[in-house]
Parts: C-alpha cells; sequence; structure tokens
C-alpha cells in the first residue's frame, strides 16, 4: 500500500493528462519517447489510446484506476516506445478505496504478460511540495508526445474542481 501512496505522484500525472480532452491534449513543446522511454499508452486492442500510465519496473505501470474502470482488461494491451511495441496485460488492480464521484486513490497497478526493457521511473519516496514546476509528458490531438510544463498542486486541490 505505500508503494500505491508514493506512486500517486505519478498517478496523478498520468490521470490528468489521459482526460485533459479526449481528442488530445492541447499545447505543449514536441518531445520524444527516447527522452521519456518509461511513458507508456494503455489502448484497445485496435490501437485506441484509452490513458497514460508509466513503467516503474520492468512488469508493472502505474496509471489512474477510473482508465480500468469501464474497460475489459481483456480487451486492453500496453503500447511502449511510442506503440512500437505492444504487450497484452497479465493482471490489474486499483485502489479499494478508489471513489469514481470524488476520484479519491485514483490508482491502479498494471501487470504486464512480458517484462520490456524500455526504462522505468524511480517511485518518489514523498509527495512534491506544493507550487514547484513540473512536466507532464502526454499525446496531443495528432498524437505526437508533448511536454506540458504544470504547477504541483495540493492533493486537496487535485480534485475540487477548481
Amino acid at each position: 500500500m505505500t508503494k500505491l501512496f508514493t506512486s500517486s505522484f505519478l498517478l496523478v500525472i498520468a490521470a490528468c493528462v489521459s482526460n485533459t480532452n479526449a481528442d488530445g491534449a492541447e499545447g505543449g513543446v514536441p518531445t520524444t519517447i527516447s527522452a521519456h522511454p518509461y511513458v507508456v499508452s494503455l489502448q484497445s486492442t485496435d490501437g485506441t489510446k484509452v490513458c497514460g500510465g508509466v513503467l516503474i519496473d520492468s512488469k508493472t505501470v502505474v496509471t489512474a484506476a477510473q482508465c480500468l474502470s469501464f474497460y475489459d482488461v481483456s480487451q486492453l494491451v500496453i503500447g511502449v516506445s511510442n506503440g512500437a511495441k505492444i504487450v497484452k496485460i497479465a493482471s490489474s488492480t486499483f485502489n479499494s478505496g478508489f471513489d469514481f464521484t470524488t476520484m479519491e486513490n485514483d490508482v491502479a497497478l498494471v501487470k504486464l504478460a512480458e517484462a520490456v526493457s524500455v526504462g522505468s521511473i524511480a517511485v518518489a519516496s514523498k509527495q512534491p511540495k506544493n507550487g514547484i514546476s513540473g512536466v507532464v509528458t502526454t499525446w496531443d490531438a495528432s498524437n505526437n508526445l508533448v511536454d506540458i510544463a504544470e504547477t504541483v498542486i495540493d492533493a486537496s486541490e487535485c480534485g475540487s474542481g477548481d
């Protein structure tokens, strides 16, 4: 459970980015998957992106629980290296305290059916300070990978809708 909590910062990024706009995020600076090899896409088997996620080890992806809420996980795959490699999902789980209305505890783990060797990102050991600058990496409406500058906000503000 501690790892789920410490992964929440990565999750907030994945969750906010994945639902910014159904047609993709707006703005940002073009980037490459080689600059962010840990970024993956949770997608349907036909290639339609559902959500973003991050590799925290060779077989584990952190994403948002909301991304798994309305899908049969057997119909989803993980796109690695910007879709150059497609990996089946072995299993998934999300926080039992997830509340779709408030989006509290919006964290999920996806286990891959096979290990990938593209790189992972270290899990945060503590929550980042409110007000510091950060970067969100996501796909824009044209399916290009972009970095978007964001400011970290307090967890209580994140789900407030303000």
